[in-house]
Order: C-alpha cells, then sequence, then structure tokens
C-alpha cells in the first residue's frame, strides 16, 4: 500500500477470511493489566509461576509447563 495515496500496489488473498492469531496474547494483556490495576500489583515487579493447574489448562497454549516462572 502506497502510504500517501492509500492506493494497494499488490496482496495475497486478500478477500481470504482468517481468524486473528493473537487475540489470546492481547486477551492475556488486556486481562492481566485489569487485575494488576484493581488489586493494586506492580506487575513490573513480579515473576508468575506456572502450577499444575495452569498447566493444564485447555484451549490455545504456548506449551507451558509447571514450575517454569514468567516475568510479567
Amino acid at each position: 500500500m502506497l502510504l500517501h495515496s492509500h492506493k494497494v500496489i499488490a496482496s495475497v488473498n486478500s478477500r481470504t477470511v482468517t481468524e486473528i492469531a493473537s487475540l489470546t496474547k492481547i486477551m492475556t494483556c488486556i486481562m492481566t493489566l485489569e487485575v494488576s490495576r484493581r488489586f493494586h500489583v506492580d506487575i513490573s515487579h513480579e515473576d508468575i509461576t506456572i502450577g499444575a493447574f495452569e498447566q493444564n489448562i485447555g484451549g490455545t497454549s504456548a506449551n507451558i509447563r509447571k514450575g517454569e516462572i514468567y516475568t510479567v
């Protein structure tokens, strides 16, 4: 696409409907920010340790494993 005119100069499968690939990531971010705000948690200093419950949540997965530690 040309920036100044918004004219499309090339496309591939432009009419094919696809799912949003990162919707789960976006929702995880939003929920983390909302929960931290609601409970007044400074997430810049928080690490998250994955437990058995989190490891077994169904649906989209990042292949997290019990005991792994993530920085928010």
